[in-house]
C-alpha cells in the first residue's frame, strides 16, 4: 500500500531544534499522577543536553 506511509508521516510529531551551550543548563521535568489514589507520584527530569535522566 502506498498510501499507508503518507498517513504515517502526516501524523508524526515534528521535532523542534534548540541550542543548548552546555550540561545541566536545561532540564525537562514532568510528574505522574495516576497513581495518586494509593499515595504514589513520580516525577522525572532529563538533562536538556546529553539526555541524561
Amino acid at each position: 500500500d502506498a498510501i499507508a506511509p503518507v498517513f504515517r508521516w502526516k501524523r508524526a510529531i515534528v521535532r523542534r531544534s534548540y541550542y543548548v551551550p552546555f550540561p545541566n543548563s536545561l532540564w525537562h521535568i514532568d510528574g505522574h499522577h495516576k497513581l495518586i489514589r494509593w499515595k504514589i507520584v513520580t516525577h522525572g527530569g532529563v538533562d536538556g543536553k546529553t539526555r541524561v535522566v
